[in-house]
């Protein structure tokens, strides 16, 4: 008989087979997939605005299970690390220390009680990396408790953005804890006529703030916040956005913007309309006395304006005075619409100063706060019977021919006293050999009856891709009829296959019938065979502002603000139904072309 004895493993073969039996173990027990898990409870996550926010709440269902979580420990610290990782006040962190009562009062004098004290307070605070001062209650004795010879060290170890709002006694106790360790703050006054609080946060992030990057000022920009803001050094990207003071009442701040050095990127946000609502007649767009002017921010590579066109005006030739930009972006807001048609001399100046811009976006933009503050400028003859401003396009398109390094070139909802805008800015583009998004939308309102835009014809779409091969978006209108226009022939097709993906070319005038769609499609296959999207233009959601009451404040997202199509257009894809009809023609040409290489392919093996 043969002896049939139970194999026994070694040790090598059962460290081979435990991961395998472990699996679903090792796999609850990671930290990134748990933190993922408890996400789907949580809601919807939040964008990436550099500002605190808040999620979308989750369904009721998922909230309610949400409590089981802590059942498990691994659960439950992944639980701690996503609901406290993002605070929008000290208060839940007060009610994790003794208060001072009675009872408890004795208990937090006792250095043996270190634990007892400030043990929950380490396990919660440990996750925060985003914080809100809202100058919580129980300041003096937070005060106390915090100067006590046991408290932690590092009150929070991982936070790096702070929101400081109102600067009261527990706000002016934790400020200088935490300074030291923050990459991002914002200076936010609940209370605009509370200066205090912007003095105080610049004062100690002045002193305290060594490895602070990022500041955002919110409000009231007080005398001298200039001279504690430039003694933060490593200080790279700075916002100033302006509640309900214009332009002019900060120039005297602005023009100091040169004391610091270390300056890459700066953002200039200003809601109200500058010198009131009517500009002055006497007020002259000449721009050639600043073109040559020593740059202010000689090492700025990113700026950002938003504000009314006047406001733009004044910026570009007064402050800032950058040489040296890579991006350039800018917001033109409302209230009116004659101010806008300062831009092309504002552009000028940008463009004869900055020689090497890779992305120029340029954005009409809605702004209910705008709105709300003042109404339109009534005016409309002194911009449109002015030669100054109706051949303002002079003013930039030949500097703009000059930026070949340009990667990004967006106009977007901007008025022009030209009906040929369009077409002389495609005359210019072929110089962009390195452009790979391209939008121009430009209109003007129905105010100005006797001026319209006219689209360019199609034929801009060969010249442009065979000047641009690294193009991977287009939007702006064409034309497939009308004088302008030849008869739909094939292009001839280029040697490397043109990479362009996404095409919204809506707003022209389109032949009828389907002679004529199979025309376009078969034009747009041959120049784009990799074109995908024909029939939503949309770059992203559109903006949103949240205004708690009338005139209250508001913190628009602008980068998102820059990506969203412009909501002033009077078309944005005009006859969607059609272009989906392109869109699915265009597909079917290319899958027919990809099975005959494949039957190609087949019948040369065979």
């Amino acid at each position: 008989m043969i002896s049939r004895r139970k194999k026994v493993k070694t040790s090598e073969e059962e460290a081979l087979v435990a991961p395998a039996q472990r699996l679903p173990e090792s796999v609850l027990s990671t930290p990134e997939i748990l933190g993922n898990i408890v996400e789907l409870f949580l809601g919807e996550k939040p964008e990436r605005t550099g500002l605190p926010f808040r999620r979308a709440p989750s369904p009721i269902w998922l909230r309610t299970l949400l409590p089981l979580l802590v059942v498990n420990r691994d659960f439950f610290h992944a639980t701690v690390c996503s609901l406290w990782k993002d605070m929008h006040s000290f208060h839940p962190f007060i009610q994790l220390l003794p208060l001072m009562t009675e009872e408890q009062a004795p208990e937090v004098l006792d250095p043996k009680c270190e634990d007892d004290v400030w043990g929950r307070f380490k396990l919660y605070a440990s996750s925060t990396t985003t914080l809100v001062l809202n100058g919580e209650g129980e300041g003096p004795w937070i005060s106390h408790i915090v100067s006590l010879p046991f408290r932690p060290q590092n009150l929070f170890p991982k936070l790096q953005m702070l929101d400081v709002r109102v600067a009261k006694i527990t706000t002016c106790v934790l400020l200088p804890i935490v300074a030291p360790h923050l990459k991002k703050c914002t200076v936010s006054n609940a209370d605009e006529k509370d200066l205090d609080t912007t003095k105080f946060t610049l004062a100690t992030l002045s002193t305290k703030a060594e490895n602070l990057s990022t500041l955002r000022i919110a409000g009231p920009l007080t005398a001298g916040s200039m001279d504690y803001v430039h003694r933060i050094r490593g200080l790279r990207n700075l916002v100033i956005s302006s509640k309900k003071e214009p332009l002019e009442k900060h120039i005297p701040e602005l023009v100091r913007l040169n004391a610091i050095s270390t300056l890459k990127a700066l953002t200039l946000d200003y809601v109200i309309p500058s010198v009131g609502n009517t500009m002055e007649e006497s007020y002259s767009p000449a721009v050639e006395d600043c073109l040559g002017t020593d740059a202010m921010l000689p090492d700025l590579e990113e700026l950002l304006v938003s504000g009314d066109g006047l406001t733009q005006h004044m910026i570009a030739r007064g402050i800032a005075l950058p040489n040296n930009l890579r991006q350039l972006d800018l917001l033109c807001r409302e209230p009116d619409e004659g101010r806008e048609f300062l831009m092309p001399f504002a552009l000028r100046v940008y463009l004869e100063r900055n020689k090497e811009l890779q992305r120029l976006r340029v954005k009409w933009e809605e702004d209910p706060r705008a709105r709300l503050a003042s109404p339109r400028d009534p005016r409309e003859a002194f911009f449109t019977k002015n030669p100054v401003f109706t051949k303002s396009c002079d003013q930039f398109l030949p500097a703009l021919s000059r930026q070949t390094s340009l990667t990004e070139l967006k106009i977007d909802g901007i008025s022009f006293f030209d009906d040929d805008i369009l077409s002389k800015i495609c005359e210019v583009v072929p110089n962009f050999p390195n452009l790979v998004r391209l939008t121009l939308r430009t209109t003007l309102s129905a105010t100005y009856e006797n001026y319209t835009t006219t689209p360019p014809p199609f034929t801009v779409l060969e010249t442009i891709a065979r000047a641009c091969p690294l193009l991977e978006w287009i939007n702006m209108p064409v034309a497939w009829v009308g004088f302008v226009c030849p008869r739909i022939v094939l292009p001839s097709r280029m040697e490397t296959p043109h990479k362009l993906t996404r095409l919204w070319i809506g707003g022209g005038d389109v032949p009828a019938g389907l002679s004529g769609s199979i025309a376009i499609g078969r034009y747009l296959n041959t120049l784009f065979p990799n074109l995908k999207y024909l029939a939503n233009s949309r770059g992203g959601r559109r903006s949103t502002y949240k205004t708690e009451i009338e005139y209250g404040t508001v913190n628009p997202d602008f980068q998102e603000a820059m990506n969203v199509p412009s909501t002033r257009l009077k078309y944005e894809c005009g006859g969607r139904g059609f272009w989906e009809e392109i869109q699915e023609l265009v597909r079917s040409y290319t899958q027919a072309r990809l099975e005959g290489m494949r039957d190609s392919q087949s019948s040369k093996s065979s």
